[in-house]
């Protein structure tokens, strides 16, 4: 079973909020890894 277009869109929409707001120095909305630290990561 395959992912419509629109849920497909909406993955990568998420995907590259959580990008920005990485870069932005700001937490993402969600995390797949619950041991991921943004200090670390953007250190």
């Amino acid at each position: 079973m395959g992912m419509t277009r629109r849920a497909m869109t909406l993955t990568f929409v998420d995907a590259a909020r959580g990008v920005a707001d990485v870069l932005a120095g700001r937490p993402p909305a969600a995390v797949a890894n619950s041991d991921w630290n943004l200090r670390k990561a953007t250190a």
